[in-house]
């Protein structure tokens, strides 16, 4: 039993009862109190329907681990979101919020764990930003629409969060990170922006299944983002596919780039990997890389390009190794233009056939050799070579020298990703 020893009589014992008063008034021998419930407060345009008719109302009130549902309605204001919590429009995507200042919900630091998500989001400005996760870490932005700003998700120095399921549309950038790593862009949707998923000066993300159309480019990476995961995505109709400037040791795996401007296009990058890809139907090139080393192009498909299916100028010990390329208007692959210092290429493996102007040209200088020795040219006779095997009945080889015996009799067979 819990017992209490009084102190004599006096000014010591009169402290102590008040003391005392105090513990058992706030609890103390009451036990922990038990953990506060979470709540849903309902946002309504009519007061007398809801708990609030303002959404930025409700979160100033909301506490931790809250939900905040909005009903239909058009909301014009911001909203910032300072703890975790979750705000979410109705399911029909009716409960619309125009921006009134720089952005229409904005996350802080202190706000890891929130999801806003349900929303059709309209920016009221081109200048305005749709959702700003500021610094933010492990928030979820899900299955919102979101139209007409300089960016409709910007991640800025923000970590760990997901972007998942949403449409970006009629924007400068539907998605855009600056200087932020681990985050995951799955699933969402993207058309008519200038480059529908942008990276800059951002590392270790994860952008996978989206399908990305009709935009100047689909995914974009400048300035440093490096050591990034592009997989599964879909790429129609847009300008450049994927389109990578000073980026490095990226993994582009499995995409699908299709009746674009450009498939897939490497400016100043070095130690990318771009294997499994489907490159196919672009109106200009498949694959170019320029003033970009030391990449490896394995098992892509690189089909029906209106002009070349892979393209190098001024770049240097690159390996072309399995790819299936075939069907490719302008030529399978052609390395370099004049003055141009494309090195130590190496191409092997692959299956070059049914190009339509010539299989392998190299337009480097006479001093440069291509090897391109081990590959399928579309006929056990090998390519066709103007000065060395004019018997050949496969694809043609033009330009200055290439090495292109011993060729292969059959056609290789194409390495498949894990689990295809």
């Amino acid at each position: 039993m819990f017992q209490v020893k009084l102190p004599s009589a006096g000014k010591s014992r009169k402290g102590f009862v008040a003391c005392l008063l105090v513990l058992v008034l706030t609890g103390f021998f009451a036990g922990a109190p038990a953990a506060t419930e979470s709540k849903v407060w309902i946002v309504d345009p009519d007061p007398a329907v809801g708990d609030y008719n303002t959404i930025w109302e409700a979160v100033l009130f909301a506490g931790r681990g809250d939900t905040i549902h909005v009903n239909p309605g058009t909301y014009k204001e911001s909203v910032e979101v300072v703890i975790p919590l979750t705000v979410e429009g109705s399911a029909e995507g009716d409960s619309i919020l125009e921006t009134k200042q720089d952005y229409g919900f904005k996350t802080t630091p202190a706000a890891a764990g929130a999801t806003v998500r349900g929303f059709t989001v309209h920016c009221s400005s081109p200048r305005h930003r749709g959702i700003l996760l500021d610094q933010a870490r492990e928030v979820t932005v899900a299955n919102n629409a979101i139209s007409g700003c300089d960016a409709g998700v910007l991640l800025d120095r923000a970590t760990e969060n997901q972007i998942l399921e949403n449409i970006l549309s009629d924007s400068t950038f539907g998605v855009y990170l600056d200087r932020s790593s681990q985050n995951k862009l799955l699933r969402n949707t993207g058309f008519g922006n200038l480059s529908a998923i942008n990276l800059g000066q951002s590392i270790h993300n994860e952008i996978a299944q989206n399908t990305l159309s009709e935009n100047a480019f689909g995914i974009q990476f400048w300035d440093g983002s490096d050591e990034n995961t592009v997989e599964a995505n879909i790429l129609e109709k847009n300008g450049i596919g994927i389109s990578l400037g000073q980026a490095d040791r990226n993994i582009l795996r499995s995409n699908e780039a299709r009746k674009n401007g450009t498939g897939i296009s490497l400016g100043r990058s070095m130690n990318n990997t771009l294997s499994y890809n489907l490159v196919i139907g672009n109106h200009f090139l498949g694959i170019n890389l320029w003033k970009s080393s030391d990449n490896e192009l394995i098992a892509n498909t690189v089909q029906g390009n209106w002009e070349k299916g892979i393209s190098l100028g001024n770049s240097s010990r690159n390996i072309i190794k399995s790819n299936d390329i075939r069907q490719n208007r302008g030529g399978g692959v052609a390395i370099g233009a004049d003055t141009d210092k494309s090195k130590d290429n190496t191409i092997i493996e692959n299956n070059i056939s049914d190009n339509w102007w010539f299989g392998l040209a190299n337009w480097t200088d006479s001093e440069t050799t291509i090897d391109a020795r081990e590959n399928w040219w579309g006929d056990p006779s090998g390519p066709y070579q103007e000065e060395h095997n004019r018997s050949g009945k496969g694809n043609k080889i033009m330009g200055w020298k290439v090495l292109f015996e011993p060729w292969l009799g059959e056609p290789v067979e194409i390495p498949q990703p894990e689990g295809s």
